[in-house]
């Protein structure tokens, strides 16, 4: 008499009319061998080329990730791993906040920058 499975309705191995569990999942052959995993860092912003700074992806491949063929995304992952991977959301996070301090200190150049016109004109009325 064979040894049922307690988890399924089938023979153990071993028993008559058992499936043998050194076989692969069927579905393992049917995985693509490349890498189709998803390269975003959640660090979403674009350059003036249209790519993501933090997974050099265009805003299109972006876009329509989810409809891309396997061959595709495998592609896009192999350009990005040839170019040196993503950037880290460490990284990411830090490049951010130096470009807020870039934007505000550039903001107050401006401001000082029209402040000396002004002065120079002042000056320029002042020796006539």
């Amino acid at each position: 008499m064979a040894k049922a499975c307690i988890f399924e309705n089938r023979p153990q191995d071993g028993a008559a009319g058992a499936f043998p569990s050194a076989l692969p999942h069927p579905s393992y052959g049917a995985m693509s061998t490349h890498d189709t995993r998803n390269p975003c860092t959640k660090l979403c912003r674009y350059d003036a080329a249209d790519r993501c700074m933090g997974c050099f992806r265009t805003r299109a491949e972006v876009r329509h990730w989810k409809r891309l063929p396997d061959e595709t995304k495998a592609a896009i992952n192999a350009r990005i791993a040839a170019r040196g991977g993503t950037v880290s959301k460490k990284d990411g996070k830090r490049a951010k906040k130096l470009d807020k301090k870039i934007r505000k200190l550039e903001a107050k150049l401006a401001t000082l920058r029209a402040r000396r016109s002004d002065l120079e004109e002042t000056v320029v009325k002042a020796a006539e």
